[in-house]
């Protein structure tokens, strides 16, 4: 860098000189400071901007190509730390590829040692059914007549079974009936036992106890009542009797829609007509509204008689 300054100076002050100048038009061209010694001297200041330039440029690239060599420095680093990296994970995949390969072995191994016992087990299986097809032909008329009888057993069982169920619902709606009767009797005793019989006065009103139809009492003594539906319903009459403290009912009839008598207009339990012994009389076997668990029944429009 030195050396070329040096050229740059020896070259300007040979220049500078008269005699490099050459001679002018005039007097004045033939000076230092005439228009050839400009030229030059413009020349000379833009060739030592360039090499100043020149120089800048050179002083980055030498900054540069420093700092590239660091950068490779670096990256030299990390590509041997890389390749020691890879040189250890090479070494753990390589164990894992011999663990991974001696439970593949191991696994083979029991699986040919599970296809074995399958082949056994089924060898034996063949063997079973073979016998136990030679044991249902030898017994298969045996087993035929064995499975008919069973099947008629069990055919007679389930008509027994349902002939037990229904008498059972007929003994359960029957013994409902008596523990209502029961009832209706064990206060009839109550009443008895304190030698105090109450019995029921004309006017007197009621439900039935299963169906809740209205009744009223048209007449009554101790011997007998003359109950009346009020209006109609369905009546366990002999129930009602006992509840009243009568024994059993006497006859029954219909009303034809008057209360207390036989389509009579308005009858009432105050103003009664035609009793049940008088009109449409008929006996309590000939009830006509069927039978419930609280026993038999008369319905529509009735009346009936209680009696001891």
């Amino acid at each position: 860098m030195n050396k070329q300054k040096l050229l740059c100076f020896f070259l300007s002050l040979c220049l500078s000189s008269p005699l490099w100048a050459g001679k002018g038009k005039s007097s004045g061209d033939n000076l230092p400071q005439g228009r050839p010694f400009q030229i030059i001297q413009e020349e000379i200041t833009q060739l030592t901007q360039r090499m100043e330039g020149v120089e800048s440029a050179i002083t980055q690239i030498n900054s540069d190509i420093a700092g590239l060599s660091s950068r490779v420095s670096d990256n030299t680093d990390a590509i041997e730390e890389l390749i020691n990296s890879d040189a250890a994970l090479r070494a753990d995949l390589d164990g894992l590829a011999q663990q991974y390969q001696a439970d593949y072995d191991d696994v083979q191994a029991r699986i040919a040692a599970l296809q074995s016992d399958v082949d056994g087990l089924r060898s034996d299986l063949a063997a079973a059914r073979f016998d136990l097809e030679a044991q249902i032909e030898n017994g298969d008329a045996g087993l035929l007549a064995l499975i008919t009888t069973l099947e008629s057993e069990l055919d007679n069982a389930m008509s027994s079974m349902q002939t037990l169920e229904g008498l059972q619902n007929d003994l359960a709606a029957q013994i409902a009936g008596l523990r209502l009767q029961a009832d209706a009797l064990s206060g009839r005793v109550d009443t008895l036992e304190g030698y105090h019989v109450t019995y029921p006065t004309a006017c007197d009103t009621g439900t039935d106890p299963g169906t809740n139809s209205p009744w009223v009492v048209c007449e009554a003594d101790e011997n007998r009542a003359w109950i009346s539906a009020d209006n109609g319903g369905r009546y366990h009459a002999e129930l009602i009797c006992l509840e009243l403290g009568y024994r059993t009912v006497g006859v029954w009839g219909g009303t034809c829609g008057s209360v207390c008598g036989f389509c009579q207009g308005p009858t009432s339990c105050e103003n009664t007509g035609l009793t049940p012994e008088q009109r449409d009389t008929r006996s309590w076997n000939n009830y006509n509204g069927g039978t419930d668990a609280l026993g038999p029944m008369i319905h529509r429009t009735v009346q009936w008689t209680c009696v001891q």
